[in-house]
């Protein structure tokens, strides 16, 4: 963590411009420095198979598959990767890594084949295209040789996708990015607590992004009462520069006991405040900032603080909701000096 916090200090004066030699930093899937927060996918085969596992190198063992595996075999499957805003001039995948102690027997599963595509704000992208032509990537040919490929003309945008378009197997890969940050972003860890939640199973920890139904907890926060006066509070646990947010709505695990549910926050406003008493709203431009929400279950939906905010405690207030006031979030900026 120590290493994490000062690599990301390294960056927080101006970025400075690099030559193509020069901006070929690992930007962090293998060692840890992008969480598991930044790191999402279309589907995944169970919560054993997440979208955290597609990182380079990783190891399977006996509860955890050794890569991302997609829930089906379509080219409509994807990897993300949130990064801020980056530059990025190569990356670099595997298949799944296989452990002999895996229980549900052998496997060689790997992505021969696939394309990039890139955003600025996580909802329109574009395919990585050479001469005008949208460029498919060579993939993989076993289970854990890496194979590079450079990009000539580098990505600048803070969502790269791997979206396969041919596979061996299954769709499983890992995945690492190179390059140069042009700005600081880290995933805050945090504590969560809410102004009320519907009982012990909808608990304000399950609020985080991307956490994931069972067959005993839901797969969000849910507030007891669908009113105006609800709220989900991050606690960073000291002041911290905030200058993205995301949301989500509530994940669904076909085997949740009490029924299907389509529940999530539609819009919100964001207070603020470092003793954790006195909160006040985020503005933009003087007025109260409305953010759009989501309109869907696990679709991320990001938004960027201009200005930056720095507090150690943020509330998500939601204002207007579909089926129920049931939300997952996360912050991402900059630890303070």
């Amino acid at each position: 963590m120590m290493l994490k916090v000062l690599y990301l200090l390294s960056i927080l004066v101006a970025m400075p411009q690099y030559s193509r030699a020069e901006c070929d930093f690992v930007i962090g899937m293998e060692s840890g420095l992008i969480s598991d927060l930044q790191i999402s996918a279309s589907s995944r085969w169970d919560s054993n198979h997440a979208p955290s596992q597609g990182r380079l190198n990783y190891q399977e063992t006996t509860r955890k598959s050794g890569a991302w595996a997609a829930a089906h075999n379509n080219d409509k499957q994807w990897l993300q990767v949130f990064l801020g805003n980056t530059k990025i001039t190569r990356v670099a995948t595997q298949g799944r890594n296989y452990n002999p102690s895996w229980p549900y027997g052998s496997h060689s599963q790997w992505v021969t084949k696939y394309k990039l595509q890139y955003s600025n704000d996580g909802v329109t992208f574009q395919y990585y295209k050479e001469q005008g032509e949208v460029k498919e990537f060579t993939g993989n040919s076993d289970r854990d040789t890496v194979v590079e490929n450079v990009l000539n003309l580098p990505i600048e945008a803070k969502f790269i996708r791997f979206q396969p378009t041919a596979w061996h197997g299954h769709i499983s890969m890992r995945v690492e990015l190179y390059g140069c940050p042009q700005s600081c972003l880290y995933a805050f860890d945090s504590q969560l607590t809410a102004s009320s939640q519907w009982d012990g199973n909808h608990d304000p920890s399950q609020g985080k992004l991307n956490y994931q139904e069972s067959r005993i907890k839901s797969g969000a926060w849910a507030a007891a009462l669908n009113n105006g006066h609800q709220w989900l509070q991050v606690d960073l646990g000291s002041q911290k520069t905030v200058r993205t947010l995301a949301t989500q709505g509530r994940n669904y695990e076909p085997h949740w006991p009490h029924g299907s549910h389509a529940q999530w926050v539609t819009k919100y406003k964001l207070q603020y405040s470092n003793d954790g008493l006195h909160f006040q709203y985020y503005k933009e431009q003087g007025a109260v900032k409305e953010f759009a929400g989501n309109t869907n279950r696990d679709t991320e939906v990001y938004h960027d603080l201009n200005p930056p905010v720095s507090a150690r405690y943020f509330r998500f207030r939601p204002t207007s909701w579909h089926g129920h006031i049931s939300m997952r979030v996360g912050l991402f900026g900059c630890p303070d000096r």
